[in-house]
């Protein structure tokens, strides 16, 4: 099972587009909240981190695809989405 954990601590591994790093995406989320598009190609969002670690998640503006690859579901983890 791929946990949020998981997701986080292998981000850079996990993201389909390798020119993206947690690093830049942490440093975008500390922007003023009227720009939320990275590298002007994918939303960000961000959970608050109530359980002790936040989740950041990316979609292609243009496709509205996650930024993951498709067998990796981000929030459920391996495998097909749920139909």
């Amino acid at each position: 099972m791929l946990t949020k954990a998981m997701v986080m601590e292998h981000f850079d591994e996990l993201v389909t587009d390798p020119a993206v790093t947690l690093a830049e995406v942490e440093a975008h989320l500390g922007r003023p909240c009227g720009q939320r598009a990275v590298r002007s190609r994918y939303w960000v969002a961000a959970t608050l981190g109530t359980t002790g670690q936040r989740g950041i998640f990316l979609w292609d503006l243009d496709s509205g695809s996650p930024c993951w690859p498709p067998t990796i579901d981000p929030l459920t983890g391996p495998g097909p989405p749920p139909a």
